[in-house]
């Protein structure tokens, strides 16, 4: 074997621990988990070693790129897919779940739904459980939604000024719509714009206060 396919070999090996090491402990410089679809990149630093980092942290800190690359979901899913499914399976009576956004998550979201009037804040994904196994999501602005997830149903159908069934039948009633046309089928499936659902209501202008729990 010449010199230079064991360099080739020893990179390669390089990278994949570099990117291996990434999946399992996170970026290097901020400590945060990677997230599915998130963009890394893999290069040396300042001290010439081979690690991978997300995006956000590869500048000033890769001081040579080798490559860049992409999380992809595992077998199972998306972390929040998983995260949804687990909830639902332990809260085989909820209809309804309230929680914070993966970062990428919202991004993602975000290109598939409308821009909520008066630019509020989208800090929730509505989570709704249309059939075991069958759900759909919404990126939204929603005041309390720790507080109402774990109160439940009945205290997030409340904060939408609906029942619950009136929730579920508006919910149900915009995907039927949606889907009855095949250029908002992405809309459907990413998530739909929550003012589409409560265009007017005061609650909807309710801009949420950075609480640490």
């Amino acid at each position: 074997m010449t010199s230079k396919r064991k360099s080739l070999r020893r990179s390669d090996k390089l990278i994949r621990k570099a990117i291996e090491a990434y999946d399992l402990g996170g970026c290097p410089f901020c400590g945060g988990p990677p997230e599915d679809f998130a963009p890394y990149t893999v290069g040396t630093d300042l001290l010439g070693q081979t690690i991978a980092c997300c995006n956000a942290c590869a500048d000033g800190r890769i001081v040579s790129v080798l490559g860049i690359g992409v999380k992809m979901p595992d077998d199972q899913g998306t972390q929040w897919s998983i995260h949804d499914r687990a909830f639902f399976e332990l809260h085989s009576d909820r209809r309804f779940h309230v929680r914070k956004p993966w970062r990428r998550e919202a991004e993602i979201l975000t290109c598939h739904v409308a821009e909520p009037a008066g630019s509020v804040p989208c800090n929730a994904v509505f989570v709704v459980r249309l059939a075991p196994g069958i759900r759909t999501r919404f990126l939204c602005p929603f005041p309390n939604p720790e507080e109402a997830d774990e109160a439940g149903d009945e205290a997030i159908a409340a904060q939408t000024g609906q029942s619950v069934a009136q929730l579920l039948a508006k919910t149900t009633s915009a995907l039927r719509a949606r889907s009855e046309n095949a250029l908002l089928l992405d809309e459907v499936h990413l998530g739909l714009a929550w003012t589409a659902l409560f265009s007017g209501k005061p609650w909807q202008t309710y801009t949420p206060t950075s609480r640490s729990r």
